[in-house]
C-alpha cells in the first residue's frame, strides 16, 4: 500500500490522467421529492478513490439538486493507498472530503448530477 502525505495526495489529484465511472440510484420518490445514492469511482496507476453520496431534488425540477454525504459513515474508500497528515496519522473523512472538493476539481458533485441529468 502506498502511503502519501496531504501535499502529495494533493499533487495526486491534480493529475489530469484519473479515469472518472459514476453511477445512481434512486431510493425513493414522493409526490414531490426524489431521493437517491451516488457513487464515482476514481482510478489512476493503479489507485482508486470511490466517492459515495446522497442527492435529493423536487419532482420535475432537477435544478433544485442538492447533495451530501451526511449519515454516510465512510463516504470515501481510497484503495491501494492512504493519505497521512503531518503528524502521520490516517487523515479523516472530513479533511479528505475538503482536499477532494478543493484539488479534484469537486468531480463528485459534477459528475453525480452529469449522471442524473443524463439517466433520468
Amino acid at each position: 500500500m502506498k502511503i502519501l502525505s496531504v501535499p502529495e495526495f494533493q499533487t495526486l489529484i491534480a493529475n489530469k490522467g484519473w479515469c472518472h465511472e459514476n453511477s445512481t440510484e434512486i431510493l425513493a420518490e414522493t409526490d414531490d421529492m426524489v431521493y437517491g445514492w451516488g457513487r464515482v469511482s476514481s482510478k489512476f496507476a493503479g489507485l482508486e478513490i470511490t466517492y459515495d453520496e446522497t442527492y435529493s431534488y423536487l419532482l420535475g425540477d432537477k435544478s433544485s439538486f442538492n447533495s451530501g454525504t451526511e449519515g454516510l459513515d465512510n463516504p470515501i474508500v481510497l484503495t491501494n493507498f492512504n493519505v497521512i497528515d503531518e503528524h502521520g496519522d490516517t487523515i479523516d473523512q472530513w479533511n479528505l472530503h475538503t482536499i477532494l472538493h478543493y484539488n479534484f476539481y469537486d468531480v463528485d458533485y459534477r459528475e453525480i448530477r452529469a449522471s442524473i441529468e443524463v439517466d433520468q
